[in-house]
Formats: C-alpha cells, structure tokens, sequence
C-alpha cells in the first residue's frame, strides 16, 4: 500500500502540474516566492506589506525550484511533490505502529481519500510540508527515533508560526505516548530533545522582532488582517460549534457515525478498549486542546487545514477500532460508509451565503476555468478590468495565480465603493460578499452567468 500511495500522489501531482494558485497559498506561496525570485534572495525579511509574521524559508524554498527550472506552474506543483511523497512515507509507519493487515490497508486508503489532505495535495502550500514534519515528528516519537522527532520539532517553526503550537501538539502527545505505554517511563530525555526546538523559536521570534519590531501575527499591516479580528462571547461560542462541525464536513459526518456505533458498544460492555485505543483518542484530539482556544478567538482562522493532523489520527483510531467489530465484512461494510462519505463531501456545495471551506475540497476545481471563461468575456466586450470589483481569489493579479507576465488585474470590492464603479463580478468561491450580496442580486442588472460544477460567476452592471 505504500508504494500505492508514492505512486498516486505521483500521478495526481501530474494532474495538478497547471492548476494555477489558489487560496492562502497564492500569498504564503506565490507572492512570497515571487519577492525571492525577483530579488535574487538579496534580503532575508519580506517587505512589511507582505509580511504575515511567518519565516521566509518556504517562499525560498518554492522561489529556489524557480530558478532551478524555471517560474512556471509546472516546477511550482513538482516542489510539492517531496513533500506528498514524505507525507505517504511517514504516515505509513505512524499506521503500521497501530494496526496491521486489513486494517492498514484501510489506514492508507483513508490517507489517499481524507477531503481536505486531496484537496491540498492539488495545491501548492506549506501546509503539505508543515504536515510532513508534523508526521515525520510523531514518528520519531513513536518510534523513539529521536533524530527524527527532533529534525520535525525544528522544522515546523521555520515553516509557519502555526508550527509552534504544533510544537506543542507533539509535546502533549509525547506525554500521553508515555502515560499509556508501561514500556516508556519518565525521563530526562523527555526534556533534552526538546532544547534544539525551543532555541529554533527564541532565535526565530527574536531575530524577527529585532527587525519587525513585533511579535505574533494581530497588525493592520498584515495582508489577512481582516481574518483576525477578536470576536466577543457570543462569536466564541459559535466558533466552537463551527470547529466542531469541521470535523463533520466533508462527508466526515459517515466516520462519526461509525465511531457512535463504537462508543455505544462500549457503553453497553460489549467491547474492552485497550490502553492502545484510548492513546489514540488522545492522539486523535491533543490539538485540539492546543489549537481550540486559540483560533475560536477569531473572525477568520477556522481552516480545515488547521486541523489535519487530528483528521488523519482520527481516521486511523477509527480503523483500529473496526478490530471491535466481531464480523469483518460489518467492518468491511462500515469503511465502505465511511469511503463514500469522504468522496461524496467533495460535491457538497453550502447555500452562496454559508461560507464553504473552498480549499479544503476539490469541489473548488471547477472554478478555474469558469474564471478564464469570465475573463475571456471581459476581453471580448472591452470591459476594464480596473473598472471592476470581485472578491479572493479573482482579485490578485494573473502573475500572483497563474506566473503570467501581467499586471492586470481586477478591483478588491472590499476596499472600495463598489457604487462607484460600473461592474462587479460576484461568485460563490468568494466568501466575503455578504455585506453587498442581497443588493447586486436585488438591484443589480446582471448582464453574465457562467455556472458549472456547483460553481457560479456573475457579472453584474451598476444600474446608477
């Protein structure tokens, strides 16, 4: 199963060799990477207006492959690939160290299957490789390697400032690991393999402060401020409820209705867990304790690829625990349930005012060439693009999408007065227009539809 999966990210790499930026990965990838290139890696920091906080290396990395093989889409997607690859590789042993037989073969179909990991490994973003060193540390964990738990931990705060807390992740997962196996005991080791990661971050938010002159992520500066805005009580409360059912969505809501059937059983005393099984569970929800109080504070920062790491440790407890299961083909017939969920999820399309996690599934697809249809029409009629207004992603510049040597670009109807200009351009990949959603569709002349995969793009007049 393993080389199954090499193989599959391999090909699916090659499907995604011209799919253009997208999402968050159009800053934290294209834009930063573009500063690298064009700079000739002459500076270490990004210019404050593109600086999110996080460390530089993975705009170096991608900028790097640019210059080996040229600015393309193609190189962009084949810099991915390491990372698939590694993603495979760790996530086998982390599976094998819990299950064996039908059961791992389920294990590493759910890894190929899982909605919001297929949809990212499409994309270019260093959440993949944020993932990558996030398993690569479990593993050395698990297998008390601790060259490898040790080279993850120093890796996930260079790539992002949300490798910190998974940092933390690992740490509290490192205790449990020790709680729950009589073979590991308590010692000074426990400590010591953390000092090389804990002098990564010191020397990382120091250097970054002696430039920047700030520490954290919560400026006006910051190109996604917007996103975290503090929200009061009330908003906490429906951030939880709107976590929780992240790991419902996707057609994960089939795996929580096979874990029920589970806890029910163990309710009624019809199944003895193991030590193994409770570990799991641990595993399995650890970030969010971590991740929990921290991104429910905010407007923005409930990601589904925030979460992966708990994704992928519940999926594999819950084929552990189809083991429970007295009949296998019930278990046999419970993954199926839970396989077609997950592939179902991808075409779940919310009503154009419930914000869809766009990213997380490859229902997002279809959107690139409904953009290229609508841009050819905006060509054909004479239309100036600095004469309309659209929402993320169409409001970055072809070059910041699709490497195109261009400057145009459209208008950010959030920054502007859209009553003051002639044309927007509405879609539903955009969930940032619900402040003027009622009134285009209600007092707006709409003068283009295109449509296709759930997805739809319409170009609107100003009837002033």
């Amino acid at each position: 199963m393993l080389a199954i999966s090499l193989f599959f990210y391999t090909i699916l790499t090659i499907l995604s060799l011209n799919l253009p930026f997208f999402s968050d990965g159009i800053v934290q990838s294209s834009q930063a990477a573009q500063w690298f290139y064009e700079h000739y890696f002459q500076a270490f920091f990004l210019p404050e207006s593109q600086n999110p906080g996080h460390p530089p290396f993975w705009g170096m990395y991608l900028a790097t492959w640019w210059k080996i093989l040229g600015q393309k889409l193609w190189v962009s997607h084949l810099a991915m690939l390491p990372f698939l690859m590694g993603i495979a590789w760790q996530y086998f042993y982390i599976a094998r160290y819990f299950v064996q037989g039908y059961q791992l073969v389920f294990a590493m179909i759910f890894l190929l299957i899982e909605p919001t990991l297929l949809a990212l490994s499409t994309q270019v973003t260093p959440d993949i490789a944020l993932l990558f060193f996030f398993l690569l540390a479990l593993r050395g964990l698990l297998y008390q390697k601790n060259g490898l738990l040790i080279l993850g931990l120093c890796a996930m705060p260079l790539l992002n400032t949300r490798g910190i807390m998974l940092v933390a992740v690992i740490g509290l997962m490192h205790m449990a690991v020790i709680f729950f196996t009589e073979k590991r005991k308590w010692n000074r080791s426990f400590i010591l393999v953390y000092i090389p990661v804990f002098l990564v971050i010191f020397a990382w938010l120091l250097t970054h402060y002696l430039h920047s002159g700030w520490i954290g992520f919560n400026r006006e500066e910051m190109p996604w401020q917007a996103s975290f805005e503090k929200v009061g009580i009330v908003g906490f409360i429906k951030n939880w409820a709107i976590l929780g059912w992240r790991f419902l969505d996707f057609g994960r809501v089939a795996l929580w209705l096979v874990a029920l059937i589970i806890v029910v059983r163990i309710i009624r005393k019809e199944l003895t867990v193991t030590s193994t099984f409770w570990l799991l569970i641990c595993l399995a929800f650890i970030q969010v304790l971590v991740f929990g109080p921290v991104i429910t504070r905010y407007v923005g920062t409930l990601q589904h690829r925030y979460l992966l790491p708990s994704f992928l440790l519940f999926g594999i407890g819950l084929v552990y625990s189809l083991q429970f299961m007295k009949n296998r083909y019930v278990a046999y017939t419970l993954f199926g349930l839970c396989f077609v969920s997950m592939l179902n999820g991808h075409f779940l399309i919310y009503p154009d005012k419930v914000s869809q996690g766009w990213e997380a599934s490859l229902a997002h697809l279809p959107y690139f060439e409904l953009n290229k249809k609508m841009t050819a029409y905006v060509f054909e009629n004479n239309l100036n693009p600095n004469e309309i207004a659209v929402g993320t992603p169409q409001k970055y510049k072809l070059m910041d999408t699709e490497l195109e040597p261009s400057n145009w670009k459209y208008l950010d109807h959030t920054e502007v007065d859209v009553h003051q200009y002639p044309y927007v351009i509405y879609s539903n990949i955009s969930n940032d227009f619900d402040p003027i959603y009622d009134e285009l569709h209600d007092s707006w002349i709409l003068e283009k539809e295109i449509q296709g995969g759930g997805i739809v793009m319409r170009l609107f007049k100003n009837p002033q």
